[in-house]
């Protein structure tokens, strides 16, 4: 039996179990959400075991963080207050921006703008800090990801919020362990080869983990499925996209004889469009393995 075919069992027993009788997939996910009241605690697992499909990510991503309330019958009347409150607040940075010269760069500078003003944070002279990058990075991605502007800025909000409430730096160490021991494991050699120059003191993981991979896998190289892992409390995927990178980097990681080199090269970021959705790809594979060998 193949592992595919495990999970998909495994998967059905637990339907099952919850109440949901000769329901797979796609269809459990309609079931789930069809509901007067939605069981996040069966969104969250569905999110946990399965893919989540690209026509419904906007809307678990909403009620995961927030956004929406488990009442499905409130849904309409909040989207429609969030987009008249973020119309409102766009007429108000427009009127900054014609009077008192606040500028803005692009759409992702326009959403961190957004948010400094609805937190009475917005200055005449504007000052970057540290944590603005990020929040930029995270609107560049859901740029990408959602068509209408009231929802990039909500989501760039509420997905800030999330990632940095979870602080997942705070992993470094113990994951940085973890990456070592599984790269051996996956490639002796590769893992020889950085171990012996003395490399994985010197790659970035805390950057890495610190920005959930945003600015360093490309916004069009399926980064989203990462940050579907993350919203469904599976912080490991970022273990397994760190031991993707070496390996499709493998080939010229082998090549050269520094540390410093190694970090070059792991520090060509954004990744391409083509090298990124490779890395995530491994790492999902990776995932089902690892997640396979602890069950």
């Amino acid at each position: 039996m193949s592992t595919d075919d495990m999970t998909k069992n495994f998967r059905i027993s637990y339907y099952q179990k919850v109440g949901f009788k000769n329901v797979t997939g796609d269809k459990l996910l309609q079931e789930i959400l069809k509901e007067d009241v939605i069981n996040l605690n069966q969104l969250v697992y569905f999110c946990q075991h399965s893919a989540t499909p690209a026509m419904y990510r906007r809307h678990i991503w909403q009620l995961l963080l927030g956004i929406l309330p488990p009442q499905t019958h409130t849904h309409d009347y909040i989207l429609h207050q969030e987009k008249e409150a973020f119309e409102i607040l766009d007429r108000g940075l427009s009127t900054l921006e014609a009077c008192d010269g606040v500028q803005v760069k692009d759409e992702a500078d326009r959403c961190l703008k957004l948010h400094l003003l609805n937190n009475n944070l917005l200055g005449f002279e504007f000052n970057d800090e540290d944590w603005h990058e990020f929040f930029r990075l995270t609107s560049s991605v859901c740029n990408e990801l959602f068509e209408f502007s009231s929802t990039v800025y909500s989501m760039s909000n509420k997905l800030f919020d999330y990632f940095t409430e979870q602080n997942y730096e705070n992993l470094t160490v113990q994951y940085k362990a973890t990456i070592r021991k599984r790269l051996e494991n996956e490639n002796p050699d590769l893992y020889s080869h950085c171990a012996k120059l003395c490399a994985f003191e010197e790659v970035p993981f805390r950057h890495w983990f610190k920005h959930c991979f945003a600015g360093i896998i490309h916004n069009n190289g399926s980064i989203e499925f990462i940050w579907d892992f993350l919203l469904a409390a599976r912080p490991v995927i970022l273990v397994c996209v760190s031991i993707a990178i070496f390996l499709i980097n493998k080939s010229a990681l082998v090549n050269v004889n520094s540390k410093e080199e190694i970090v070059r090269i792991l520090n060509e970021v954004p990744y391409t469009e083509e090298k990124s959705k490779f890395i995530v790809k491994k790492a999902v594979e990776l995932w089902k393995k690892y997640e396979k060998n602890s069950s």
